[in-house]
């Protein structure tokens, strides 16, 4: 009796302690289960977002189900127990609230790969629900989010994930503002994942170890259903950091290579450039002045910027300097390039950008072309130069021998130089050689194919032209037997290989020991020997010529000319500077005319004539080889001999005149030879010499012939003249010293 009562009070005591329990358990579940009846869902929702890239993210969100309602509201427990078709329409529902959330918090973006949530017996561990002593239901949904160009405000032209994902591998911040929305009866936790690679700048948000920001949003009485999530991120290690400065350098290019048409090519190679003034980049991107050429190409790509935008406030200023900087230079000539992009770096690059690997590989590369420009080198056109330097010639360039580059410094960009050479030619070795501010233009120029010449290679030849011997008649009828001489002499010196004659000069930095033929053209064409110094040589020539014709003749003055005509013709060539050869010599040309008389003898009885020696004084000249040829009437045949006893070739002309002719080499200019000649003449020959003498004997007894037979025609009679009287009438005035006219006729 006493065990019951002590087990009734005992018990009785447990009854009031379960009680009280549940009452307090009552005050310790939130109010809104006050309101259960008005609330139609009771979810605590997990939001956990990934990101992958700056525009692609995947979200996994857990959702712990106490309540939820469809055609009928289920607690935790029915949906546990719900069969197929009720646990269908419950999945369907929740994918509609969660659809709804992340319309709210992704606008415009594409949710890839969302379907219902499933339902998971288990409640993963940490994500435990508030109603500790009734587990909730528990589902998971997954979805791929594409963030779009609307997303974030641009224009539908717009590629958002490569300008999102090209600015963040520049050093660009890209800040997020997210709408958080949680349906009535819902409470979510939204986590932000940052990647391995990727970081914050800001946020609004509670920072966790390990990349993780989260925000809550408590929404159980339907009383708090909206709010924001800000974040910025950049990239750890991009791979373009920020820059404070522009990265433009210029590349002048000399395309040589065409002498007829040489060509300056500059290029502005762009690096980086200066995008702040462009004004261009929406808000929500920072810490982004400057960008690198990839930037660039990105930019026009979505439409932000053009190339005219970029030639207008980037190139246009530096293609004004370098303009103004080359024509007061020692380029003295009008500078007015073409503008042009290189396609392969602007709008038909092959790989503009690469949004993992933003560069400045190609820079953009704007130029600057001008066509047929004056280049010269020691104050002469490069065709020259190149010409000499191919026919033999070194030289040692360095930069003030160009008339290009000495005001590039004051251009204000650094710039690298290179001269693109004719095949064969080289500068330093190098046939595009390079330079640039640091390192000027220096070193020997020289060409591989150049012939090498030991002596000189100069061909003379003397004509003595004897193209009549006629006779003196006023000598002849005064007693004196002379014949006039009439000599056309012509000297024609073929220059092949020579020193440069001492009326020429080259550049003192250009050395040149043998000129040919083809150098000698050249120099004449491009007036590196200019008019006078050419007309000093033929003069000189023709001296010589005028002193050397003298001594032959024996005569002390002979008037000679330059014959300018065949030496000009002589220079015409091909004019190709890369075969510089010594096959067409050039040829010097001087001639005379001159008379001097000569004696012969005359005899009847036995009838003979013959024409006193002719003397020829004759010598070699020094490094060039001289034929003489000495050329004879048409009917004199000369026999001859010389004092030296060289050989000499006899021959005849296309009209049948007889000559003699004697070669000095080259080595043999300090041999002479008097060559004498002894002429016969033939009868017609003759006869032509005194035919003019005959002839006036002729004429003199025709005209006595003709004054006898007049006389005797007339009879021999004497005629006599009568001279009638004339009757002077007289007025009576002839004698007075003033005039008295005349009287009136008579009346009659």
């Amino acid at each position: 009796m006493h065990v019951t009562r002590v087990f009734l009070k005992t018990h009785n005591i447990l009854g009031v302690m379960f009680t009280s329990l549940l009452f307090m358990n009552a005050f310790l579940i939130p109010s809104v289960l006050a309101d259960d009846t008005t609330i139609d869902s009771w979810v605590e929702a997990f939001f956990d977002i990934e990101f992958e890239t700056g525009v692609d993210l995947s979200v996994h969100v857990t959702m712990n189900v106490h309540k939820l309602t469809t055609y009928k509201s289920y607690s935790a427990e029915e949906i546990r127990a719900a069969d197929d078709q009720e646990m269908g329409a419950l999945r369907y529902e929740l994918y509609l609230m969660l659809k709804n959330q992340l319309d709210r918090m992704f606008p415009n973006a594409d949710l890839l790969n969302f379907s219902m949530p499933t339902y998971s017996s288990e409640n993963p561990e940490g994500k435990k629900g508030i109603v500790s002593y009734e587990p909730p239901a528990v589902f998971n949904g997954d979805v791929q989010v594409k963030l779009s160009s609307a997303f974030f405000g641009l224009n539908a032209s717009v590629d958002s994930e490569d300008f999102i994902n090209g600015v963040l591998d520049m050093d660009g911040i890209v800040s997020y503002v997210f709408d958080l929305q949680a349906e009535n009866g819902w409470n979510n936790t939204y986590t932000i994942i940052l990647p391995e690679g990727m970081e914050y700048r800001r946020t609004t948000g509670t920072v966790e170890e390990g990349n993780r920001i989260w925000w809550s949003l408590e929404n159980w009485k339907g009383e708090k259903s909206l709010g924001t999530a800000e974040i910025s991120i950049k990239l750890s290690e991009p791979t373009t950091t920020a820059s404070n400065n522009e990265d433009i350098y210029l590349d002048f290019e000399l395309d040589l290579r065409d002498t007829e048409e040489p060509v300056l090519k500059t290029n502005i190679l762009a690096k980086t450039i200066n995008i702040k003034k462009y004004g261009i980049l929406p808000d929500f991107i920072t810490n982004l002045d400057f960008v690198p050429a990839d930037g660039i190409r990105l930019f026009i790509d979505n439409n932000f910027i053009s190339w005219d935008d970029i030639y207008q406030k980037t190139i246009k200023s530096i293609e004004e300097k370098i303009v103004a900087n080359i024509e007061n230079s020692s380029f003295n000539q009008s500078f007015s390039p073409s503008f042009s992009w290189d396609p392969q770096t602007t709008f038909n690059c092959s790989t503009p950008y690469n949004i993992t690997s933003m560069d400045n590989k190609p820079s953009i590369k704007a130029v600057l072309t001008k066509n047929n420009i004056d280049l010269q080198i020691y104050r002469i056109p490069i065709r020259a130069v190149f010409g000499l330097i191919n026919a033999g010639a070194t030289a040692n360039i360095s930069r003030e021998d160009i008339n290009f580059g000495d005001k590039l410094d004051e251009i204000g960009y650094p710039y690298n130089g290179s001269l693109m050479l004719p095949d064969n030619i080289s500068l330093d070795g190098k046939n595009i050689y390079k330079w640039n501010q640091s390192n000027p233009i220096h070193g020997e120029m020289m060409s591989d194919t150049a012939p090498t010449y030991s002596q000189e290679e100069i061909k003379t030849y003397v004509y003595i032209d004897i193209n009549k011997m006629d006779l003196n008649l006023p000598s002849f009828f005064t007693g004196k037997t002379e014949l006039t001489v009439t000599v056309d002499a012509r000297e024609n010196i073929d220059i092949y290989i020579a020193k440069i004659p001492q009326e020429f000069s080259l550049p003192g930095k250009m050395h040149m020991k043998y000129i040919n033929s083809d150098a000698f053209r050249l120099c004449v064409e491009e007036k590196v020997f200019n008019e006078n110094d050419v007309n000093s040589f033929l003069t000189n020539k023709k001296n010589l010529f005028e002193e050397k014709i003298g001594k032959i003749l024996e005569k002390q003055k002979i008037k000679g000319y330059s014959d300018k005509k065949m030496f000009f013709n002589s220079i015409r060539w091909d004019g190709d500077i890369s075969n510089m050869d010594a096959q067409l010599p050039v040829t010097i040309s001087s001639y005379s005319h001159s008379l001097y008389p000569t004696s012969f003898n005359l005899s009847l009885l036995p009838p003979s004539f013959s024409i006193s020696i002719q003397k020829f004084n004759l010598t070699g000249m020094e490094n060039q080889s001289v034929t003489y040829r000495i050329i004879f009437p048409k009917g004199v045949k000369a026999d001859a001999n010389n004092t030296v006893g060289k050989a000499m070739i006899k021959g005849k002309t296309g009209d049948g005149r007889e000559y003699i002719e004697i070669t000095f080499n080259s080595d043999e200019s300090d041999k002479w030879s008097v060559i004498s000649c002894k002429l016969s003449a033939t009868p017609l020959y003759i006869v032509g010499v005194f035919l003019p003498c005959i002839l006036s004997l002729i004429i003199t007894v025709v005209l006595v012939l003709i004054i006898y037979l007049i006389r005797r025609r007339r009879g021999g009679k004497e005629v006599v003249v009568r001279e009638e009287e004339k009757t002077v009438e007289h007025t009576g005035y002839e004698n007075e010293d003033y005039y008295v006219p005349p009287p009136p006729p008579s009346s009659r």
